[in-house]
């Protein structure tokens, strides 16, 4: 017999069964599309985080070579001046690679008067910024550097760092 809610536009029309793995499986890519993106922003932050402790907050305007190891950092404040002092051992460098990559990564990021002293025993590298009220001074040195109470042993084979940043306040 013929019943006139049944062919209602709005009568129920039952969901089609479900297959018993189809909610498991979504479950793990949701899960592992999550996992990946955890991972990548635990990259991504362990990447933007060692960034800074490589450099020990050296300016970013200041070179560093891919093969330079931290040793310690000094700041002082004494007459009108900050000064600030990071010591650092290059492995597997000379004197003339670590002395090139300076006089000309200086110039690439806009350090003005750069001059080279001394160059074959411990060249000293200066050059400024600001008009001259900040004076930026590299030391490299292939037998063990002291300078302001601190001596660092270079590798074999490798290269003593100072960069030094002075400015007048």
């Amino acid at each position: 017999m013929w019943q006139p809610d049944s062919l209602s536009p709005y009568a129920e029309v039952p969901a089609p069964p479900r297959r018993p793995h189809a909610r498991r499986r979504l479950r793990g890519v949701v899960l592992a599309f999550l996992g990946l993106i955890v991972l990548g922003g635990a990259v991504g932050v362990g990447f933007v985080l060692s960034r800074p402790l490589l450099r020990h907050n050296l300016p970013d305007n200041v070179p560093l070579l891919a093969n330079t190891s931290f040793v310690t950092y000094t700041d002082t404040h004494q007459s009108g001046l900050h000064e600030q002092y990071w010591y650092y051992t290059v492995s597997n460098s000379t004197l003339q690679q670590v002395t090139s990559y300076y006089v000309t990564q200086l110039s690439v990021n806009d350090w003005q008067n750069v001059n080279i002293t001394n160059v074959a025993v411990t060249p000293n590298i200066t050059a400024t910024r600001d008009d001259g009220a900040t004076t930026i001074y590299i030391l490299a040195s292939q037998q063990p550097l002291t300078a302001q109470g601190i001596t660092v042993t270079p590798p074999a084979g490798g290269i003593a760092l100072e960069i030094a940043i002075v400015t007048k306040t």
